[in-house]
């Protein structure tokens, strides 16, 4: 019976999160009500507020819930394969994202980081992208601190918008092709030739 009602209370929070998500898809955050997500969820207003304190908690647990597993997907990849340059890094975070569940591919990464989402998730990605980069050693990584900041925040920032524009162009894209452009674009960035 326990049990029963932990998968009864995880479907219930699943439901209200996709009718969020399907609001913040076509509207801004400040216009979404806990009406609408009642009635695109079908659950009273009552079990909204049982599991969230208010809007911005539902989105706060939504981008909670992405950007651990997200680290976790990318601690996984990048000890089963470590990056050797930079084209291996955008790889490996593309592979990262790509490895999320569906449903996190399918609705929450692309609104999150779409037209209407979360610029302070977008920004936290990056944070944990860089964090990533700066334990990331190769040879043509840079000795001098400022020199070494810049190029982080233009690689991450690059791969996360990268990805931002993928997802709002419907992934029309395999994500394969994807880290190809995003290779390519590392090697010619960086070669010496």
């Amino acid at each position: 019976m326990n049990n029963k009602n932990a998968i009864k209370t995880e479907q219930t929070k699943y439901d209200i999160k996709c009718a969020f998500l399907q609001l913040l898809e076509i509207k801004k955050l400040e216009d979404i009500t806990i009406r609408e997500i009642s009635d695109i969820s079908g659950y009273h207003r009552s079990t909204i507020y049982l599991y969230f304190k208010n809007i911005s908690d539902i989105l706060i647990q939504i981008e909670n819930d992405i950007l651990e597993d997200f680290s976790e997907n990318l601690k996984k990849e990048f000890s089963k394969n470590p990056p050797k340059n930079l084209d291996e890094f955008a790889s490996t975070v593309v592979s990262a994202f790509r490895n999320k569940s569906s449903f996190y591919v399918s609705q929450p990464l692309p609104v999150l980081l779409g037209k209407n989402g979360d610029m302070s998730f977008y920004n936290t990605v990056k944070e944990r992208l860089k964090a990533c980069m700066n334990e990331f050693e190769n040879e043509r990584m840079l000795t001098d601190d400022y020199e070494r900041d810049y190029l982080i925040e233009f690689v991450t920032s690059g791969i996360v918008s990268a990805i931002r524009h993928w997802f709002e162009c419907g992934m029309d894209i395999p994500p394969e092709m994807l880290i190809g452009y995003l290779a390519k674009y590392m090697v010619s960035m960086f070669s010496n030739e």
